[in-house]
């Protein structure tokens, strides 16, 4: 999750950033709540620097034998001043909070822009690349693919009214034990019989 300092900081790169990403969020709210948030901490921080020092000056007539009631009841006026703004601030955190969990993580400067997967650069590739063989049926038709780079086994066996699939002849030949021709699929070879 971005920082509000972060687009505080730098909201155009922020809002160029989350359109390169094809997301359409505006910023404005986010800093215009995050700009009520600030001036009200501010002015809470401003309500208890005072209620502090007017608090050191009641103990102090107090101690010299004095009363000041009226200072102690702007005190307690100060005080929920400051704890309903405090309330309000709590408020608006929760909303900025809300806005920054929908607002997704910038790209790197070097991840180029684009709209389409075909757009992604490959930067590093690792390990064998997985191949596989597939068989789909349906309730009308059976269908096979072999992997394009054709590592994985696949033996076929096809007449009239048979198609017989399996991962090694002996397979297919333990089913039909009669003289049958059968053959290895071509790489990336598609097939579909109707049943």
């Amino acid at each position: 999750m971005l920082s509000i300092s972060r687009i505080r900081e730098n909201p155009d790169a922020v809002q160029q950033a989350i359109a390169a990403k094809g997301e359409q969020i505006n910023l404005k709210n986010l800093l215009e709540l995050d700009r009520q948030h600030r001036a009200i901490q501010t002015e809470v921080n401003d309500l208890r620097a005072e209620r502090n020092r007017v608090s050191e000056k009641i103990a102090a007539t107090k101690r010299s034998g004095g009363d000041d009631k009226e200072a102690i009841a702007a005190m307690r006026d100060v005080g929920d001043k400051i704890k309903a703004l405090e309330e309000k601030s709590a408020g608006i955190d929760k909303e900025i909070q809300s806005a920054l969990e929908i607002i997704p993580n910038i790209p790197h400067t070097s991840v180029p822009i684009g709209t389409h997967e075909k757009d992604n650069v490959v930067v590093k590739e690792w390990g064998d690349k997985p191949v596989f063989t597939y068989l789909v049926a349906t309730k009308d038709s059976l269908g096979m693919t072999k992997d394009t780079m054709a590592a994985k086994p696949m033996v076929l066996y096809e007449s009239d009214d048979l198609v017989a699939l399996g991962s090694e002849e002996i397979a297919i030949r333990t089913l039909l034990p009669q003289e049958i021709d059968t053959y290895d699929p071509y790489e990336g070879e598609v097939k579909v019989w109707q049943i």
